[in-house]
């Protein structure tokens, strides 16, 4: 099935090929017919089941052969038709629906959505706390609107019997305003729309800065390949004989300029053991010919020069990512 087939809501029936009703064993069957990652996160009972891959919490019947009841929804490529749902303000979506207030309903919590009885005493809520924290519920058609500062989070989708039936009001004109307006909802507060294009900037960067690391790496590894080759007599070694494993050489070379250098080279970086007098190939840049290096490491400067920078390029695009998810939840526990 296409993926914007899957995505596409049938209200009071369920979401692409997830009908509700369907028993919990078919519908995991159809996830990973569709080839998705199901990694599963569920309560002790199996009535819940959050699928982290299409971030979609499923709520089935306790009993039976536990019928799909709720499907709670966060994943933005969710879709009303042609329309985008996530990150819409709340009165877009009610105005397309066109749907009378008395079939709308105010929730404090959309855990509490399929509650049939009032479990405690409903507090009045002001229009902007409803807003920026609110679940508007449309019974008729078994939808719920979680929001966050005014926009659309959280999509729950269920039969209209098993939507709620107790809140704290309607949705009035009055909000269908504050939201239009935006009562100072969004000031100052990352949303969903302003976190990704942040999570794109430091991706385009990681891979920009990457893709020139690379291209660096590519173009010293040339220069090295095309690098002079000189023979270089070993002059002396670090500890001097008898020690039999010197940790150094020191090895005596002239340029194609007729300069004499003198050059110290680590024993790791020359083939076997030479002795004093042995002759060892090396390769020197023009534009530094005091800094040569012996075949060994010639093969492999472009990847040693490119790690330690690739390395620190995903560090800090993981703690970009790890900063940006910290501040948006500040932010959201600000609410």
């Amino acid at each position: 099935m296409p993926i914007n087939q899957f995505w596409s809501v049938n209200l009071g029936h369920g979401m692409g090929p997830l009908v509700l009703g369907m028993p919990q064993g078919q519908i995991l069957r159809i996830l990973r017919d569709e080839k998705l990652d199901i990694a599963i996160d569920q309560d002790d009972h199996g009535t819940e089941v959050y699928i982290d891959d299409i971030e979609t919490n499923f709520v089935f019947a306790e009993d039976g052969q536990h019928e799909l009841r709720r499907m709670d929804i966060d994943n933005d490529r969710l879709r009303f038709g042609p329309l985008e749902v996530h990150g819409k303000p709340v009165h877009e979506i009610v105005d397309l629906l066109s749907v009378p207030a008395c079939e709308t309903l105010w929730c404090d919590f959309y855990d509490e959505s399929l509650d049939d009885q009032p479990t405690k005493a409903r507090i009045p809520k002001t229009d902007e706390e409803l807003l920026r924290a609110g679940t508007l519920w449309i019974t008729s058609l078994g939808l719920g609107l979680s929001l966050y500062r005014g926009q659309i989070e959280t999509v729950h989708l269920c039969d209209s019997e098993y939507a709620p039936h107790f809140g704290t009001g309607r949705w009035t004109e009055a909000q269908k305003k504050l939201s239009m307006a935006g009562v100072g909802l969004l000031e100052h507060v990352p949303t969903r729309e302003k976190k990704n294009l942040l999570r794109n900037v430091i991706l385009g960067t990681a891979i920009i800065a990457f893709a020139s690391v690379v291209w660096k790496a590519y173009k010293l590894q040339q220069q090295w390949s095309q690098a002079p080759d000189v023979t270089a007599k070993v002059t002396a070694k670090d500890p001097p004989p008898p020690e039999p494993f010197p940790d150094r050489y020191t090895l005596t070379y002239i340029d194609t300029l007729g300069t004499e250098h003198n050059a110290v080279i680590l024993s790791k970086d020359i083939y076997g053991l030479p002795e004093i007098g042995d002759d060892v190939p090396i390769r020197y840049l023009l534009e530094a010919p005091d800094s040569p290096l012996t075949h060994v490491r010639c093969s492999d400067v472009g990847f040693n020069y490119a790690v330690p920078y690739a390395i620190g390029i995903f560090g800090t695009y993981l703690v970009l990512n790890l900063i940006l998810s910290v501040l948006s939840l500040f932010w959201r526990n600000r609410i």
